[in-house]
């Protein structure tokens, strides 16, 4: 993919496909996803309960670009439904699983010619196999992966999982942080999509901060990462993060500047609220900004990107750069 189709870069988008793998054990693995038909949708049941449904937004490659044409979206990155991710299923599951669902991608990137892209998916409960898929699909011409925001309850920014981001680095892949099952759902009351609502932007939120905790730019000066929907609520605390570093120096001595390490990563534009998104830009900097569309998300993603930026109280330098510059940047791709 040397070349990139004019208009906007969406790094930001999820598929699943038409079929999934069935449980190797047999219905031993109680949190295997399965698949069922609904007309011409899909429907994804889990530990015997319905988790949602699907159309072929999912995985048609030419519904796809449909929806790029009229959003005028020139690339956009496929990666799998965070629920797929399945760190908390056995290794040889989640593996199983991932192979199948990048291989998915794989085809959607080859059908959309030159319109798609790929983030793929590795268990990366075990950090060996994980560096395995990643070297796959790598090979496939994937332009980076996804993570979660916790790795089955485990911060992303552990330092077992170094090995992994040296690999990545050294494949010049790049990461898409995105959030996924919060810790304590049961003390988000109402409908059950409250913990996905306001518990997975706080659980992105941990993420970052322990990444800049642990200092990960020391290590991987050059690794590019990218936090789903503005990066949940960091910016909202980074001044009290900052505030504190500035004055204990057990802090200083442990992690450079919150700021600085937070203005190195990439954030996509997914608040949903032009005011909101002024602030994040203003927190992590203008460079730092990328399109992310959620597409399809049932209908419930930034369906009109274009429409959002220009709501923006922004130049259009500004623009240019939110719209492709930064996204290309992200993905280690010339425009």
């Amino acid at each position: 993919m040397s070349k990139v189709n004019p208009g906007l870069v969406d790094v930001h988008s999820h598929i699943i496909p038409p079929d999934l793998p069935i449980d190797p054990t047999k219905g031993k693995i109680s949190h295997w996803p399965c698949m069922s038909c609904c007309g011409d949708n899909r429907i994804i049941t889990i530990n015997g309960e319905k988790y949602r449904e699907f159309d072929d937004r999912n995985w048609s490659f030419e519904r796809r670009v449909e929806f790029l044409d009229k959003a005028e979206i020139g690339l956009q990155i496929l990666s799998p439904l965070p629920e797929l991710l399945s760190y908390w299923l056995p290794v040889a599951g989640t593996q199983k699983l991932a192979m199948h669902v990048n291989d998915h991608i794989a085809k959607m990137m080859d059908g959309g010619k030159g319109r798609l892209g790929g983030f793929g998916m590795v268990p990366l409960q075990d950090v060996d196999v994980a560096i395995r898929e990643l070297t796959r699909i790598s090979a496939m011409g994937f332009q980076g992966v996804e993570i979660g925001s916790n790795i089955d309850g485990v911060s992303p920014a552990d330092r077992r999982f170094d090995e992994f981001y040296a690999a990545a680095n050294e494949m010049d892949m790049a990461v898409f942080v995105h959030g996924i099952k919060p810790a304590g759902p049961e003390r988000y009351l109402g409908v059950k999509v409250m913990p996905a609502v306001i518990g997975i932007p706080g659980d992105t939120a941990a993420a970052i901060s322990s990444f800049v905790t642990m200092d990960i730019r020391s290590r991987f000066p050059d690794l590019r990462i990218c936090f789903s929907h503005g990066g949940g609520g960091f910016a909202s605390v980074l001044g009290r993060f900052q505030h504190v570093w500035n004055l204990m120096a057990p802090m200083k001595e442990s992690c450079a500047s919150p700021v600085e390490t937070a203005r190195s990563f990439f954030y996509d534009i997914l608040t949903f609220d032009p005011l909101s998104l002024e602030y994040i830009i203003d927190s992590f900097g203008i460079d730092q900004i990328v399109v992310g569309t959620d597409f399809p998300a049932g209908g419930m993603g930034l369906m009109d990107p274009q429409k959002f930026l220009q709501s923006l109280e922004i130049g259009a330098e500004a623009y240019n750069k939110i719209k492709r510059e930064n996204g290309l940047r992200f993905l280690g791709m010339n425009g």
